[in-house]
Order: C-alpha cells, then sequence, then structure tokens
C-alpha cells in the first residue's frame, strides 16, 4: 500500500521571533507560539490551534461525504471546532475538541439524520481517529548539529 507524506519544515529562535516557530506546510507560511494563556508569546496562531483546524477539517470533509452518501440535502456547511486545553496551569492538556455543523439549505423536518450523519463523520474522520485512539506512531527521524 502506498504512503502519502505531508512535510511541514520550522524555524524557532531567529533573531526577530524568538518563542515563534515560522512554519512552511503546502506553500502556506504560517507563525506559531504558545498562546499567551498557557504562558507563551501568544504571536500567529498556536499549536493547539492547529490541531483543532486539523480535526475540523478533517471532521468537516467527512461530514460531507456522509451527507451525499446519505443523500440528505444541503446547500454548505459551516462547521465549528471548540477546542479545550484543562488543568491549566501546570497539569495542562489538550482535553477536548467539540464540534458543531450549520447545515444551510438542509431539511429542517430530518435533522436526526444530519445529527446521525456528523455523529458518522466522527467515527470516519481518520485524522479524529487517530488522534483520540492514539494510533499515530512519533517518531524521532534525527537530529543532526551542521
Amino acid at each position: 500500500m502506498a504512503e502519502v507524506r505531508f512535510p511541514v519544515e520550522a524555524r524557532i529562535g531567529t533573531v526577530d521571533r524568538e518563542r515563534e516557530a515560522a512554519l512552511r506546510l503546502d506553500g502556506f507560511e504560517l507563525v506559531a507560539s504558545a498562546p499567551s494563556a498557557l504562558g507563551g508569546k501568544g504571536a500567529g496562531t498556536s499549536p493547539e490551534a492547529l490541531v483543532a483546524a486539523g480535526a475540523l477539517s478533517c471532521w468537516s470533509l467527512t461530514f460531507e461525504a456522509v451527507l451525499k452518501r446519505r443523500e440528505l440535502p444541503f446547500a454548505s456547511i459551516d462547521s465549528f471546532a471548540d477546542a479545550v486545553v484543562s488543568g491549566v496551569p501546570g497539569s495542562d492538556r489538550y482535553s477536548a475538541v467539540r464540534f458543531s455543523a450549520r447545515v444551510q439549505g438542509g431539511d429542517a423536518s430530518r435533522l436526526a439524520d444530519y445529527e446521525a450523519a456528523a455523529r458518522r463523520a466522527l467515527e470516519r474522520s481518520f485524522i479524529v481517529h487517530a488522534l483520540s485512539g492514539g494510533t499515530i506512531n512519533f517518531e524521532l527521524a534525527s537530529v543532526t548539529i551542521p
């Protein structure tokens, strides 16, 4: 089976951007740092928001596919994620990401079907599944000092 890779680069500690990560992914550049609420610089986005954004985009696309498969009508979907870090300060942990959606052009008489589709998308979203199920194998590839 083939692999698909998603390379991401980060540069940290440049003189004018101390305590920030300059990220490059898929032709985009972002600045990230720990949020000020967690004692960080609060510049750009945060790793916590990036996790929520990745999970939300995967869940949203899966939700769309489930709606189409179940032939549930919609014009567009507005999706939202509420990410929660608990135990602040000291025992910080990423404890939850809660999704919600507003289905534009849906059939209100079939709300239960849309809710079931959203739950199915939660089960089928591979990023959500990987993060919640602990199925990602994090490994160290290398450390070099040029």
